[in-house]
């Protein structure tokens, strides 16, 4: 045995060098197969410093899937050539296939190299490289073929190298040829503790064997530090021979876990407006500064998406190496069931075993409360309190105000034995509730209490007899709230920050979310599971015919046109497995509703080529229209408090013939045809007969809707029976799944739930991972900034409007653009 070669790490871990052209993903990827630079390893940097030569450095980088390696002698460093290296290798690499992979590299010393790298299995790995060199007169050509295999799992892997080496210089023309076979063993005995050993056996001289051997340790996921001594004969290349390295990677690999007692703790600011769609952003900003003029400002506040939100909690679940979270609660803006959402998040945070610390400076209001009451620790300081008070429904009337500019609503609508339950014009027609709309509503929020008054309990481990009797005990300061048991403790941040040291006695490492490493973990696997594509479309915002309107706060606006492209786009796109439709709406144009309902019934009925798995999620609203576009779904999906149902249809038509005369205006007429003048409201009251011709339209329309939600609903079976479920009326998404009747809904759950049913129909498991494609797609920039000019320019009333103002002059926008809705009672405000 001609030496033994140990590789110690001395600091965190070694990048353990590789043996095999069928092995090389990291940086080594240069110096033995360039093709494995197709690999997807994100950002690397190796650095290495041979002891043989103390005046050598290398560097290895790679950036995707280029690579780079530069090698200074410092010895011989004058000014002219300071930034010319001894040595550079330049190369790349693709994907040919799902399997395949090929690269090329070139050397400063003129060394050619070109590999191929096929892993058809997880178990298999194959490489080959043919390089050839050209310097001073001397010739060298090599090819190596590489082959590995994993027999068991990916901790262990065994295989073998085969090299012919053929060189000729001037002085020997004939050439002189080496083989050689080199076996290899690489295992992980345990996560971060890495063995590896190779053998060199040359042909000529069998007995001549080489052998080597190294060790890994990791002690951090993304930074290596170590001792490395490959030292295999002819070969030239600097990483043989003994050295010290570092390796950083942008990917975390598997790693031991610190001894430090320190606990680990992610600290989030939980604080803004909450939207299902991405935000969109433009790099410029044409906004007015509106908070200037005297009737108003503009909300500029940043949105925040909920499935990303969700999907970082989850996250950070699932690493091991946090203990905990820290909540710096601000004011959430959110729909109860995106709030429920949210909390559904923390409690299976909680179930990880990790702890939740929550810090309000400013007090806790009421909804807040019930998202975060499940913390192990909640603090607020002195002089503020909580806002635990229940749930309050106000829904404003106009009635006075449309008597008073002498308007008329002219409202046709659905009913059943003289009552009706669509109750969207009830604020334009009435100074109070109706007996239909106050029974819907205190079925409805009755319930939704329920859920607020449980998850308090759940939260706080209180029975619901204490959870009720400190909702109507009111707000309370911070010391009443303490003696209440509300919050656990009374301090101001300074003395909270000591707290939280001293609450874990060996102290916490508090690290910014915003810092926090986010990067993708390492994969081990030769060959990438394909993952299924999962399409999630957003609707979301008052239906109307025509586009949609996209905006830094999410869409108010669902124009029929750009969901029903959405749509047709993820069901003709072969790459999309599956597809949610993610819904939140109270409604809007029968017409749009109907045309979206279409492109649905083409997805899970009539285009038999593109039929795949269609599933609606129901945000926090999910009613009328917004119900009309999900009926057809092949699974319908609702949080428990989500707002659904509504079917039904109304037509509202705004009378101005007394407000004319009121201020003399009159006009005259001459008509061509009986019904010329056909509700001409702004001149006079409508004819018994023009009633009655819309009524009958209003009917014909609302048994059409009907219709397509029993065909859509499995469980649902005739008109009759819709009827006791419909006339408008409303329900939560638990009422809408377990009522006698029939089910409107099919499973609850949020966002997460629609993925996983959609992950078994496509027979995969739960815990898979896919590819989430979101739709609509962002318009480009030029679009962007086009469109946010027109709106800067046209000074929208709109976001000069406080909140409650924003949602009727919305509720009116989508009422006029189309005089036959499907729309949800109203604006209603829960606090």
């Amino acid at each position: 045995m001609k030496k033994i070669i140990l590789s110690l790490i001395l600091f965190t871990t070694l990048f353990c060098y590789n043996f095999s052209v069928s092995t090389s993903d990291d940086t080594h990827a240069l110096d033995l197969n360039p093709a494995s630079l197709g690999i997807d390893r994100g950002n690397q940097n190796g650095y290495y410093f041979p002891i043989e030569d103390l005046s050598l450095i290398k560097t290895s980088s790679r950036m995707g899937n280029i690579g780079y390696s530069l090698t200074y002698d410092y010895s011989k460093l004058t000014m002219s050539n300071l930034f010319s290296p001894y040595e550079a290798s330049f190369g790349f690499g693709a994907r040919l296939g799902s399997s395949f992979y090929f690269g090329a590299a070139l050397n400063k010393k003129s060394t050619y190299s070109s590999g191929l790298l096929f892993r058809p299995t997880n178990t298999i790995s194959t490489g080959l490289v043919v390089s050839s060199t050209k310097d001073f007169g001397f010739k060298d050509h090599k090819i190596q073929f590489g082959i590995s295999i994993r027999p068991i799992t990916n901790r262990i892997t065994i295989g073998a190298d085969a090299i012919y080496h053929y060189t000729v210089s001037k002085k020997d023309k004939d050439g002189n040829i080496d083989r050689s076979i080199n076996p290899f063993i690489e295992t992980e005995i345990v996560s971060g503790i890495k063995l590896s050993g190779y053998m060199e056996i040359p042909e000529n001289e069998p007995s001549d064997i080489d052998f080597g051997a190294s060790i890994s340790i990791a002690l951090g996921s993304n930074n290596e530090l170590g001792y490395i001594n490959k030292g295999l004969n002819g070969n030239s290349d600097l990483s043989s021979g003994s050295g010290f390295g570092i390796y950083t990677s942008s990917q975390k690999k598997r790693i031991i876990k610190s001894k430090s007692k320190k606990k680990n703790f992610i600290k989030l600011r939980l604080d803004g407006l909450f939207i299902e769609e991405p935000p969109v952003e433009s790099k410029f900003n044409f906004d007015l500064q509106l908070s200037l003029l005297p009737f108003g400002e503009s909300d500029n506040t940043n949105a925040i998406q909920l499935r990303k939100w969700i999907e970082m909690i989850d996250n950070i679940s699932k690493d091991n190496s946090v203990d905990g979270i820290v909540i710096d609660l601000g004011r959430v803006r959110a729909g109860f069931s995106k709030r429920w959402e949210m909390r559904q998040a923390l409690e299976r945070f909680k179930l990880s075993g990790k702890d939740i610390v929550v810090y309000s400076e400013y007090g806790i209001n009421n909804m807040d409360y019930m998202l975060i009451s499940l913390a192990d620790k909640i603090v607020i300081p002195d002089l503020t309190g909580v806002e635990l008070k229940g749930i309050n429904i106000e829904v404003q009337f106009i009635k006075g105000l449309l008597d008073t500019l002498d308007i008329v609503p002219e409202v046709f609508r659905v009913n059943y034995s003289g009552k009706s339950y669509k109750t969207a014009a009830d604020g334009l027609l009435y100074k109070k509730m109706s007996d239909e709309m106050r029974e819907n509503y205190t079925s409805l929020f009755g319930d939704i209490f329920e859920i607020y008054k449980q998850n308090i309990s759940k939260g706080r481990n209180w029975t619901d007899t204490k959870t009720l009797n400190n909702i109507n005990l009111g707000p309370c300061s911070a010391k009443e709230c303490y003696d209440r048991a509300v919050i656990d403790s009374i301090m101001y941040r300074d003395d909270f920050d000591k707290y939280l040291s001293n609450r874990y006695n060996d102290g916490i490492n508090l690290t910014d979310i915003s810092i926090y490493d986010k990067d993708n973990d390492y994969q081990y696997d030769w060959k990438e599971t394909k993952k299924k594509n999962i399409a999630i479309i957003y609707a979301v915002g008052g239906i109307q015919s025509g586009e949609s309107n996209p905006g830094a706060q999410g869409s108010s606006i669902m124009g029929d046109k750009t969901i029903m492209k959405a749509i047709k786009s993820a069901r003709e796109n072969k790459n999309i497995d599956a597809i949610v439709l993610r819904i939140d709406s109270g409604g809007g144009s029968a017409l749009a509703s109907d045309q979206m309902w279409k492109e649905v019934y083409n997805t899970t009925v009539q285009d038999t080529i593109n039929t795949k798995p269609f599933i609606a999620s129901m945000s926090d609203i999910a009613a009328s229209g917004g119900y009309y576009i999900a009926c057809q779904a092949d699974t319908i999906v609702a949080s428990p408090g989500t707002i659904t149902g509504s079917i039904g249809v109304i037509s509202v038509y705004p009378n101005i013939s007394k407000l004319r005369k009121r201020f003399g205006i009159t006009s005259d007429k001459i008509k061509f045809g009986d019904r010329s003048d056909f509700l001409k409201l702004d001149n006079r009251l409508s004819s018994d007969d023009e009633k009655e011709i819309v009524q009958n339209q209003i009917n014909e329309i609302y048994s059409i809707f009907k219709d397509k939600v029993v065909s859509g609903r499995e469980n649902l079976s005739n008109q009759t029976d819709m009827d006791l479920l419909a006339m408008g009326r409303v329900f939560t998404g638990s009422q809408a799944k377990n009522n006698s009747i029939g089910s409107l809904v099919d499973e609850i759950g949020g966002l997460d739930k629609a993925i996983s049913i959609a992950k078994d129909m496509l027979e995969i498991d739960k815990e898979d991972e896919v590819n989430i494609i979101e739709y609509p797609m962002q318009k480009t920039k030029a679009e962007l900034i086009k469109k946010q000019l027109e709106q800067t320019l046209s000074i929208n009333t709109h976001d000069m409007a406080n909140e409650d103002f924003k949602q009727y002059l919305s509720l009116l926008q989508t009422i006029l653009s189309d005089p036959t809705q499907a729309v949800l009672p109203v604006v209603i405000n829960i606090d």
